[in-house]
């Protein structure tokens, strides 16, 4: 099959990507907008309800480099079934929850070990092995899956919550595992171009069978990057550590957005509007950085966008009305996660592809890290001061030191992995 509608087929593998992005980290990170109807109901203080995140991000995170393990023996679209599978019927058991225990069984652990397989750290993998050319766009386009399900996802939740209450709108979500994103997986998801005689995208556009049996041959002994080789070099500590304060500050904004303007008299559902016009701002945010990276290389890019952040926790720490929330919002929404695609995408170029899969899991094993220290240390700034100003004071200054660090990496588009000793 050579085509599909006249494009590549690795078009329909950034779809695929992108929609299995949406429902599985978009549905993970609504949870902002359960909070306030959670710790209300039940009378929990905001800092026992917060690491329901904080066990989340860290099973999450330590699920990725063992998900990118398995990518790179097992494949991705068995990795993808099982954890869709996963993940549905851990947000569907969330519905049940009534103890601060069960919120962290089901929420913490179950459904974020289902998520760890439909992250990022999955479809990086694929995306990039199925583009030689023009692969930041498609890694941005793929990953735009997540803030396009803020855009989407969050009003429609919000809905639910408000017509029906909160465990119907979690049904809902889990639901959409099994009628969208598992028979998509099933059907057109395809881990390598080879499986249908195809070249990555920007090579050759057709293989003959046997050429393409050669080929995926030639491309398993490659010789690969070792986790230990790149973690003896600085840009892997840089990444990591940019990483870690991608999920610091974006942790505790996502959870305690609603929150936090709702202490400061803004409205919730104002403030529900703000989380979905982030969302709708950084699926231009990822795009738009995903295309420049081809043409501006990734490090600096990524420097402006850490950089963009801390910018917008200066705008929040003035935040006292609707206006300023949204001014915010824009800021920090092109922001947002548009740091995936040149970090996955440095990682591809300093490691090689062949070991990506490891490398950039454990990269991701730090936002996830940040992202479980975020969530739960601005829920105990708050209980112990009445305030989030410490936290996000604490979130501008991290911003601005990963900015440094990103723009200080050597950056190299490598032909070759580093070797595995380097």
């Amino acid at each position: 099959m050579k085509r599909l509608f006249n494009f590549h087929y690795g078009w329909v593998i950034v779809f695929v990507s992108f929609t299995v992005l949406f429902i599985g980290t978009g549905t993970r990170n609504t949870f902002g907008i359960y909070f306030k109807p959670m710790i209300t109901e039940f009378g929990w203080d905001r800092a026992s309800a917060a690491l329901a995140v904080s066990i989340s991000q860290l099973v999450y995170g330590i699920a990725q480099p063992l998900v990118g393990k398995a990518v790179d023996q097992f494949g991705t679209r068995r990795v993808v079934i099982v954890s869709t599978l996963a993940a549905g019927i851990g947000t569907a058991l969330i519905a049940t929850t009534s103890e601060l225990w069960q919120l962290y069984l089901t929420f913490g652990i179950l459904a974020a070990i289902g998520s760890g397989g439909t992250a990022f750290t999955t479809f990086a993998v694929l995306v990039s092995g199925w583009f030689s050319k023009r692969r930041g766009l498609a890694l941005g386009l793929s990953q735009a899956g997540f803030p396009a399900a803020q855009v989407l996802l969050i009003p429609v939740s919000m809905y639910l919550i408000i017509t029906f209450n909160w465990r119907i709108s979690y049904v809902v979500l889990a639901a959409m595992y099994v009628a969208v994103a598992l028979p998509l997986t099933i059907l057109f998801l395809k881990a390598d171009p080879a499986e249908m005689n195809l070249r990555p995208y920007g090579a050759d556009d057709t293989l003959s069978a046997p050429d393409a049996a050669k080929s995926a041959g030639a491309r398993r002994p490659e010789k690969r990057a070792t986790l230990t080789g790149a973690m003896k070099t600085a840009s892997f500590w840089q990444l990591a550590f940019g990483f870690f304060v991608c999920g610091f500050s974006v942790s505790m904004v996502t959870t305690h957005l609603v929150t936090f303007a709702s202490d400061v008299g803004i409205s919730e559902v104002d403030a529900a509007n703000a989380l979905a016009l982030m969302g709708g701002l950084n699926v231009f945010g990822t795009m738009l950085v995903g295309g420049l990276t081809d043409r501006l290389g990734k490090k600096n890019p990524l420097a402006f966008i850490y950089f963009t952040r801390g910018i917008s926790f200066l705008i929040l720490l003035s935040t006292t009305n609707a206006s300023t929330l949204y001014l915010f919002t824009v800021v920090f929404g092109f922001a947002y996660l548009a740091t995936v695609p040149p970090t996955s995408g440095l990682s591809a170029d300093l490691y090689g592809r062949a070991s990506m899969g490891t490398i950039f899991g454990t990269i991701s094993l730090s936002h996830q890290i940040g992202g479980a220290l975020g969530a739960y240390l601005a829920g105990a700034f708050f209980d112990a001061s009445g305030t989030y100003y410490y936290a996000y004071v604490l979130g501008a200054i991290s911003c601005f030191a990963a900015a440094a660090a990103s723009y200080a990496i050597r950056e190299k588009r490598a032909t070759q992995p580093l070797p595995a000793g380097a």
